[in-house]
């Protein structure tokens, strides 16, 4: 038998149970495969009688194709172990290939069965549309894979986004700060009693795991048992003020971080300057706002305006005079300078000063636009934007319906984002009751150039041909152009490899190596331009032809697309 884990992974051999047998067997598990990939299949065959013995060898399989014949007749000398090998091919489109090995002999040997993992890689959406639909509309989809995801409403966005952000199995400081501030938001301007109620329920438990993430001097870092970092900690707080009572009373979570703030707020650039001010104000703390260095760009003048009320009608004037019907805000220094991040901090300060201005619902729009449904840019954004649609989130009651070629696909509630694989046809929308958000991705990987960023990567082999249990060294080089506040690397790696460890790299020092998955995650934050380096070394450790996947680099809020960057070579031979 083999030992399934509950990844559906094969983690032991299987051996024969009769002890007895004079043929022993032993199968040696498969690694989760990609689509097309081509592995060895191995059956240990293993003579314990004293004399030579030949048996037929069986293989069959569903999901997968043999490249070899399926049966063999093989001599096993005395007291010697032989190896059966078969060439499996994945089929397209399964999600599990069954592989059961039949010897037979004199003594028939039980079966050994057991399933190999087909896996996907993280969907890639590097084609993207997002729509705030009124009428009825009907759009033709192109062949190829595409996720239609639909919003009945903003706030059924936000919803969906925080549930997201609470179900993560790690989450991080600033995953739990948006969780909390969009569903203090939520449930600021629920419907109903009890509607309120669930999301007071949702964000209960969030103070306690934010206390565990707190570093010993005060402050929050981007990720556990790293060091603090300003914006982090004032995210944070920013998120702890929607539940505290700002006043001079002594807080165990956020007293702590105060401290941190007023210690590091010098340091910071204007932009971020102004937002420690604004958030340093939402806990009654007014001492460190004496006034910036530096004239402010539009982030920080948007926070300056937040809290400096006396001063709000002169930062803002700026914005009414020169806004115009999309996101023209952007920039920013020592934190999220997205047009997105920016612009929700500048409709949520306009918003402070006229509230009932009509053009602020022409910016809201562009931001729901922008901001893509389901929350794929960062949580701090996310966060953001909540903050920006503010009291038009009470009203926020409309339906959606769906046809897909005739067919109704559902009916979702108010509090539902529903989402679909499609490939072709035409798909079919009604909103009910109010603007529906619709986003359309393409899962087609397009090289558009990002002229701010670069990445090779490249495969070395110890050895050709590359045989098991040899190393080898996968070189990624990153060339930035623009300061970035943070830089997602992600390589993930054929299915014949097995990571091991990355070289070191101080700019990148959150690193996960993923040996069940097969990738390897790095990251670094206030990242100048500059050429980096870094070597993941990894371990061959099943023969066969494997696709090699792109590497993923991502820039949370910086406004930079996802880029996609596949190896010099596309496949991986590894020989037994």
């Amino acid at each position: 038998m083999i030992a399934i884990a509950d990844s559906g992974t094969a983690t032991a051999t299987g051996i024969l149970l009769d002890t007895f047998q004079p043929v022993e067997a032993i199968a040696i598990p498969l690694p989760p495969l990609r689509n097309n990939d081509t592995a060895v299949a191995t059956l240990i065959l293993r003579n314990i009688d004293a004399q030579a013995r030949t048996v037929r060898v069986r293989l069959l399989t569903s999901g997968g194709t043999l490249l070899d014949p399926p049966e063999q007749t093989i001599t096993i000398p005395a007291s010697t172990t032989v190896n059966a090998s078969w060439r499996l091919q994945t089929q397209a489109d399964v999600s599990i290939v069954g592989l059961r090995y039949e010897v037979i002999d004199s003594i028939p040997l039980p079966p050994i069965e057991y399933a190999v993992p087909v896996v996907r890689d993280e969907r890639i959406a590097t084609s993207s549309q997002t729509r705030l639909v009124s009428d009825p509309l009907e759009l033709t989809i192109p062949d190829g894979d595409t996720e239609i995801a639909v919003a009945p409403n903003a706030r059924s966005a936000l919803a969906d986004q925080a549930q997201r952000l609470l179900q993560s199995p790690t989450p991080t400081a600033d995953m739990l700060a948006a969780a909390l501030i969009i569903g203090h938001e939520l449930q600021r301007t629920a419907p109903t009693a009890t509607d309120a109620e669930r999301w007071q329920a949702a964000v209960e438990s969030i103070p306690g795991q934010l206390r565990a993430l707190r570093n010993p001097d005060g402050g929050w870092g981007w990720w556990p048992n790293q060091p603090s970092d300003p914006f982090i900690t004032a995210f944070v707080l920013e998120a702890i003020a929607r539940i505290d009572n700002p006043s001079n009373q002594t807080n165990p979570l956020s007293d702590p971080g105060i401290l941190y703030l007023r210690r590091t707020r010098t340091t910071a650039t204007p932009d971020l300057q102004a937002y420690i001010d604004y958030v340093l104000s939402l806990h009654g703390v007014t001492d460190g706002s004496a006034g910036l260095t530096d004239p402010p760009g539009p982030t920080g003048r948007a926070f300056s305006a937040l809290h400096r009320t006396q001063d709000r009608s002169t930062l803002l004037a700026q914005f009414w005079s020169t806004a115009g019907g999309g996101l023209p805000w952007a920039g920013a220094e020592g934190m999220p300078s997205s047009a997105l991040a920016v612009s929700a901090s500048v409709v949520q300060a306009l918003s402070s000063d006229r509230p009932t201005d009509p053009r602020l619902t022409t910016w809201r729009t562009a931001l729901l636009r922008r901001w893509d449904i389901d929350g794929w840019p960062t949580p701090y954004e996310a966060a953001r934007v909540a903050l920006a649609l503010g009291d038009t989130l009470k009203n926020d009651n409309a339906g959606v319906r769906v046809w897909y070629n005739n067919d109704l696909l559902t009916t979702t509630s108010p509090n539902d984002v529903a989402r679909w694989q499609v490939r072709g046809g035409v798909v079919r929308i009604e909103p009910l009751r109010g603007p529906a958000l619709i986003a359309i991705r393409s899962q087609k990987i397009e090289r558009s150039p990002i002229e701010d960023l670069r990445v090779r990567l490249s495969y070395r082999p110890s050895s050709i041909p590359l045989a098991v249990n040899q190393p080898v060294q996968i070189e990624v080089l990153l060339l930035v152009r623009t300061s970035l506040i943070r830089c997602d690397v992600t390589v993930p790696l054929p299915a014949g490899l097995t990571p091991v460890r990355v070289g070191n790299l101080a700019e990148f020092s959150y690193v996960q190596i993923d040996r069940e998955r097969r990738r390897v995650r790095l990251s670094g934050v206030n990242l100048p331009p500059g050429v980096y380096r870094f070597t993941v070394t990894a371990q061959s450790t099943t023969a066969g032809r494997f696709y090699i996947p792109p590497i993923l680099i991502a820039t949370p809020g910086s406004g930079l697309p996802l880029l996609v960057e596949q190896s010099v070579d596309q496949v991986l031979d590894i020989e037994q």
